[in-house]
């Protein structure tokens, strides 16, 4: 049995091979060495499905399957990156607190925003900065003042993007402004 997954980018290249029983990394492009495999033991199921390790951006794209008995199936990969924010008082304004969330590491381009406990958008002082690194990866920041009401007991900040949403709850800040203590929620796909 000959399995055969191929990527054309920019040229035809083959991701992983399997051969006569076993892998092969004959004509296997070096890009991918050492970080494709099978699930060898599910091949009697009917499972040709292709495992890749160490993603990065540029994995991103259509792959396709060539099995010996000439079928033959295209899947797209899409790659999406999340980290977790840093969140800090970042200083006083009037009787507010300012906090500052920073978060890397995203792909694509994140969306940040600010709500109070009753689930409002919070102004934030000024639009967010961003910053994309030589990998293609983004960084966002964002600064919000947070005066002491009964709404803003708590604070969420959700960072959106077109793959990720990922929301983090800020919880009780105290009214000198001196600690703020975070958990997140989740990530939700």
């Amino acid at each position: 049995m000959m399995v055969r997954w191929t990527r054309f980018f920019p040229r035809l290249e083959v991701v992983h091979l399997y051969l006569d029983g076993r892998d092969s990394n004959v004509g296997q492009s070096p890009f991918y060495r050492r970080r494709t495999s099978m699930f060898n033991e599910e091949l009697k199921n009917g499972n040709v499905s292709l495992k890749l390790t160490r993603v990065t951006l540029s994995d991103a794209g259509r792959y396709r399957c060539f099995i010996q008995t000439r079928k033959e199936t295209t899947v797209q990969l899409i790659v999406g990156a999340v980290s977790q924010p840093v969140i800090s008082i970042d200083g006083t304004k009037g009787l507010g607190v300012v906090l500052k969330c920073e978060s890397g590491g995203w792909f694509p381009e994140p969306e940040m925003e600010w709500l109070d406990s009753s689930g409002t958008i919070l102004p934030a002082d000024g639009p967010p900065e961003r910053h994309r690194d030589p990998e293609g990866l983004y960084t966002v920041r964002r600064h919000v003042t947070v005066n002491q009401t009964d709404t803003n007991k708590f604070i969420t900040i959700i960072l959106m993007g077109q793959l990720l949403i990922t929301d983090f709850m800020v919880y009780y800040y105290n009214t000198d402004g001196s600690t703020v203590n975070y958990r997140p929620n989740g990530l939700l796909l």
